[in-house]
Order: C-alpha cells, then structure tokens, then sequence
C-alpha cells in the first residue's frame, strides 16, 4: 500500500480558482491523496501578470519559504510544465 503523500501544486493567481476546484474534487476521490494549491505573486514582472507560465524560480521559491514559515508542510511540489 502507498504512503499518503501531499502535493503542493504551484500555480499563479489566475489558476488558482480553477485548480482549487480540481484539486478539491481530487482529493475527495483519489485515496491517500492530499493535495493543496499555493497561488504565488509575480514580483519579477509584476503582481498584474498573474499566469503560471510566467513564474520566476525566485517568486516560486520565496512563496515556497513562506509557505513552510506559516507552518505548511508537503512531501512534493508540483510545477506546470510551462513554467519559467
């Protein structure tokens, strides 16, 4: 049997909404699963540019170390293919 893990599933705001809802249903269906949505802002180009693609690895990981800062925990993260 598989250990239950936690995603973190690193988005830009835009997406955040839309993944939220997916990633809600999944958990619900998917035994073990436990996944969670951290929306980042984009200090690189601006908090307007909102898309996930346009994710800088330094915005990712800032909002990373604020995440564990507040506490949270996770065994992955997961990054969309198109991210910078």
């Amino acid at each position: 049997m598989k250990q239950p893990k936690k995603s973190l599933l690193v988005c830009g705001f835009s997406a955040a909404k839309t993944n939220a809802h997916l990633v809600t249903e999944c958990n619900a269906k998917i035994k073990g699963l436990h996944a969670e949505i951290l929306p980042v802002k984009n200090d690189f180009f601006g908090e307007t540019v909102t898309c996930t693609g346009l994710l800088t690895g330094r915005d990712i990981t800032s909002a990373i170390i604020g995440y564990r800062k507040q506490g949270g925990a996770f065994d992955e993260v997961v990054l969309a293919g198109n991210t910078m």
